[in-house]
């Protein structure tokens, strides 16, 4: 017989605890780890320590939205709906607090002027850029060189955003940094 362990509290919900009145995750304990770049320190983006981390936000957004699928898959419609319905409401606070209109990107933080390819992949991903504006998003993923850039580990990310923001024609391109090895 399969033994099945009870139901208890998630990996989620540990995360829903985090968020504060600004709807997004507050000071984070631990290792807040995303992508081994400059001029991130230890590879922790702004405001994941201290709080209010858009970067961190959305990888918790980008959690719920894969949790959310695999909930329904299985046919646990209730629990997807409760990640759905947080999904929505960390997306609307990062949009809210973290885009900058002026440029055309999600700061890092709502409190810092540090721009990043992986927070602004991770809005493309989850929806927080509507998608009538991703790829436009995206081009300025790719072209702004102020931008903190992704290392290897976190191009995977940009791929997949690339294909979604229907910019897949430009993954040979994304190739150049290894054929540089080669």
């Amino acid at each position: 017989s399969l033994a099945v362990a009870p139901a208890g509290p998630s990996l989620a919900d540990w995360y829903a605890r985090h968020v504060d009145s600004t709807g997004m995750l507050g000071p984070m304990p631990y290792w807040n780890y995303v992508d081994w770049t400059n001029p991130w320190p230890r590879g922790v983006p702004p405001g994941a320590d201290n709080g209010h981390s858009a970067t961190i936000s959305l990888l918790y957004a980008y959690a719920l939205q894969r949790a959310a699928e695999l909930e329904a898959g299985v046919g646990m419609r209730g629990t997807a709906e409760a990640y759905r319905t947080r999904l929505a409401s960390v997306l609307a606070a990062v949009r809210t607090r973290a885009w900058d209109a002026k440029r055309g990107l999600f700061r890092d933080s709502p409190d810092t002027v540090s721009y990043s390819q992986q927070t602004n992949v991770l809005a493309i991903l989850t929806d927080a850029a509507p998608v009538a504006e991703q790829r436009a998003l995206m081009e300025r993923v790719l072209s702004d060189t102020t931008l903190t850039r992704a290392s290897y580990y976190f191009g995977f990310y940009v791929l997949e955003a690339l294909r979604k923001a229907g910019l897949a024609d430009r993954y040979i391109e994304q190739l150049a940094p290894w054929q540089g090895m080669l």
